[in-house]
């Protein structure tokens, strides 16, 4: 049985925009795979990219200059557009959550 408190808190974060549960649930996320890492996009009044592990709930976070790389490039490719910055969330509960801003004027770069 689920303590109260951790449903409560679950149910708390789960309205979060940055929370793990809301993107985990979000039904606008895409999921592809760029450099070997596992990465969700999702719109939501932004453009933003999770790491994921597929064989592991709970998992080591890849080191972020090599996952940032992976993830502009799922944005880019899910948006359609080119990212013009992206920034780690350093208040998110989850360390590899980018948060992109993208030119829809410009096209990625190939």
């Amino acid at each position: 049985m689920v303590p109260a408190a951790a449903l409560a808190m679950a149910t708390l974060l789960s309205g979060c925009e940055n929370s793990a549960i809301r993107n985990w649930t979000n039904p606008t996320k895409q999921r592809l795979v760029e450099n070997g890492y596992t990465v969700s996009v999702i719109k939501n009044d932004g453009w933003y990219a999770s790491w994921f592990s597929p064989d592991a709930p709970i998992a080591t976070v890849p080191p972020l200059i090599l996952l940032k790389p992976a993830q502009i490039k799922a944005i880019e490719k899910v948006s359609g557009c080119r990212v013009v910055d992206a920034l780690y969330n350093a208040t998110s509960a989850q360390p590899a959550f980018l948060e992109a801003t993208v030119d829809c004027t410009a096209r990625p770069a190939s």
